[in-house]
């Protein structure tokens, strides 16, 4: 503290850093969740129209009827996994949420310290500096 460089500084920009990489971490996940979700929305549209059209088309022969039936089934399949991997992806996304808010509470608890630390530097500048202009006028006094 005599010189006023804080003595946890380096341990302080690690701690950045990380908190940086997490944050990027978390902003990749993010926009895989958001990306799932889309690919999710779009296979319940796709399905909701071939439905729509399904129904509104009667007629045909049972192998039509059956590759229709098929191919409704296999994007039901495909919702399913779609929205195992969105449950997936935002249990990942919470997770890296939670290391994110863990690194930036370590930084600020070390940047909190670095300010206690220029804090008190500051008053022992200004003990000296006060003691110093005590001591010049102490000794126009005795002059």
């Amino acid at each position: 503290m005599s010189n006023g460089r804080f003595r946890l500084q380096r341990v302080l920009d690690v701690r950045r850093i990380i908190e940086k990489e997490k944050q990027k971490i978390l902003s990749v996940a993010m926009t895989s969740l958001m990306q799932r979700q889309e690919e999710l929305a779009s296979l319940l549209d796709k399905k909701s129209h071939f439905a729509d059209r399904m129904d509104g088309i009667r007629k045909g022969n049972a192998n039509t009827f059956s590759a229709r039936h098929s191919y409704l089934a296999t994007l039901t399949d495909q919702i399913e996994d779609k929205r195992c991997e969105v449950v997936k992806t935002e249990g990942e996304v919470k997770a890296k949420r939670q290391d994110l808010l863990k690194a930036t509470q370590e930084k600020k608890a070390l940047e909190k310290l670095e300010e206690k630390n220029a804090e008190a530097f500051r008053a022992a500048q200004t003990s000296l500096e006060q003691q110093f202009l005590d001591e010049i006028a102490m000794r126009r006094e005795t002059y």
